[in-house]
């Protein structure tokens, strides 16, 4: 506005815009507003593991790095049964307290175009999983057995069984109610 309250309107061609105080233009997209970045999660390359071992960190073991390393393993003919065994029967193995599937969720190899890797490798990490729990089992099994003894352990067995097979046998059982349960 000038002093008679008039406005000033002045026209400028594109390559004729004053610049006040001497600042470059800015390139780019000039509605970037940073505030308004999300930093979406982005892939952390997972190292491949040397051995099945390095795949339990802190109770949690990463299944996408095991069934990789399995499937590997099995591709290239270095699988060794005794070596996969002494793993599953180990301490390390029986103190895995999470069976972390997240990575093989986030996995790229989801796509088509991988899909047969995919399935190798989520087959190797479930047969894994599955070893682990069975060597949990019979581990608490053999456990069981030692503080019982073996013929304390059939006694025990026979002598429970019977009870309660008696117990149903001897009880009558009635229902107090009002008619019919009466």
């Amino acid at each position: 506005l000038d002093e008679n309250h008039n406005v000033n309107v002045q026209l400028h061609h594109d390559h004729e815009i004053p610049i006040e105080r001497e600042q470059e233009a800015p390139y780019g997209n000039i509605y970037y507003r940073p505030e308004f970045d999300v930093e979406l999660d982005r892939e952390v390359p997972v190292n491949p593991a040397d051995t099945l071992y390095s795949c339990v960190s802190n109770g949690r073991m990463d299944m996408y790095r095991a069934g990789s390393l399995l499937d590997e393993l099995k591709n290239t003919n270095r699988f060794n049964d005794i070596v996969y065994q002494e793993f599953v029967d180990s301490e390390v193995a029986a103190n895995v307290q999470t069976f972390d599937y997240d990575e093989l969720e986030r996995s790229p190899l989801r796509n088509f175009s991988n899909l047969v890797q995919f399935m190798r490798i989520s087959h190797f990490a479930a047969r894994l999983r599955d070893d682990i729990r069975d060597a949990r089992v019979n581990r608490m099994q053999r456990d069981f057995e030692t503080k019982m003894g073996p013929d304390d352990c059939a006694v025990a067995q026979d002598m429970s069984s019977s009870v309660c097979q008696d117990n149903l046998i001897r009880k009558s059982w009635m229902l107090e109610g009002p008619p019919p349960f009466c």
